[in-house]
């Protein structure tokens, strides 16, 4: 980051070493003269403000956001592997993850030349698969795919539009469930549709995901998610999300850093990016997020967190919210600087809603 400005600074101090700044030479023959020093304006930010009224809906859009990127990894790597898992959130990795289970499934792909193939889904639909693949049954490095969804139902969701992947850094056996990968992954109209709830989707994402034990099942059916690490990145990333009749939200989620872990039935994630866009309540608005401590999900089943907090910034302005033990605490600073003006609680029904 500073490099770029001492390259500038030396360039700066050369050109005027070569100007003959110092020396000998003729002398003056006017009095010296004293430059007045230059004035300039900062730059108007281009974040929004925030208010102690709009407080509790910037924060709620700052944790939507990590939802709809995919913020708690306990759901992937089941739905990677095929192992069935309840309570998905309806966020942008877990149809990702199941589409690539779809496409190395049904028919097989012909190895070593790019090839395409159609399958049906379960509930209707269909899934088209082109690109090229080292093993039909599984992913490997340098595979690369691109899955055209065409109205595929699987399950209580439906997925339409075209998904790229590549894949690199696959390790371990996907078999036993005990494996690592990365996915370069870029979204282009991309909608999943769930219930009376949709989100569109466009942009780019990095997921790499490493699960370290394995999933396991309980004589009474339940599923224990294995040890796993999940880390997603991009430069950016357009949701549109709708619940209901209620009116769309749209965010751009930009420069975006995205990490969880699962540990013992034990999930927690963090998240940092930039978050624009439109809502009922914010109207247009900019801000920067990052965490403060890590989301915390104490079960599988786990709909909300049980601790965490992250930051909201604006223009001169924020607001924190933090998990506490009966909703979120929503704390804002008029000036940005930390000092508290207005704290209130907020259940999480009441937050989730805000934005």
């Amino acid at each position: 980051m500073n490099k770029p400005l001492l390259v500038l600074a030396l360039g700066s101090a050369m050109v005027l070493s070569a100007c003959g700044g110092g020396g000998g030479g003729g002398g003056s023959t006017g009095g010296s003269t004293t430059t007045p020093p230059v004035t300039t304006t900062p730059p108007a930010s281009t974040q929004s403000s925030i208010t102690a009224t709009n407080a509790t809906s910037a924060a709620s859009n700052a944790y939507a956001a990590t939802t709809s990127v995919g913020s708690s990894s306990t759901p992937l790597t089941g739905i990677l592997t095929g192992v069935s898992v309840t309570n998905i959130n309806n966020n942008v990795v877990a149809p990702l993850l199941k589409l690539v289970n779809l496409a190395y499934s049904g028919q097989h792909l012909l190895t070593g030349v790019t090839v395409s193939k159609t399958d049906n889904c379960s509930g209707g639909g269909t899934l088209v698969t082109t690109g090229t693949v080292s093993n039909p049954d599984t992913f490997s490095n340098g595979d690369t795919l691109t899955i055209t969804a065409n109205s595929c139902i699987q399950g209580t969701q439906t997925v339409s539009g075209a998904l790229k992947i590549n894949f690199s850094g696959v390790t371990g056996d996907v078999s036993k469930r005990i494996f690592g990968v990365t996915m370069d992954s870029t979204f282009t109209d991309f909608n999943i549709v769930s219930g009376t709830n949709k989100v569109g989707v466009n942009g780019d994402m990095k997921i790499v995901l490493n699960q370290t034990t394995a999933p396991t099942v309980t004589t009474s059916g339940n599923t224990i998610p294995g040890n796993n690490t999940i880390a997603l990145s991009g430069n950016s990333l357009k949701t549109t999300e709708q619940q209901g009749s209620a009116a769309a939200v749209e965010r751009n989620i930009t420069a975006y850093t995205v990490t969880g872990k699962t540990e013992n039935g034990v999930s927690s994630s963090a998240a940092n990016f930039g978050l624009s866009g439109t809502s009922p309540k914010l109207g247009t608005f900019s801000y920067t997020v990052k965490s403060l401590a890590d989301f915390v999900f104490s079960s599988p089943t786990a709909t909300v967190p049980s601790s965490g907090s992250l930051i909201v910034t604006g223009n001169a302005s924020s607001v924190t919210a933090t998990v506490v033990s009966n909703g979120v605490r929503v704390d804002f600073s008029a000036s940005g600087n930390g000092t508290i003006t207005n704290t209130e609680t907020v259940a999480w029904a009441a937050f989730l809603s805000s934005i």
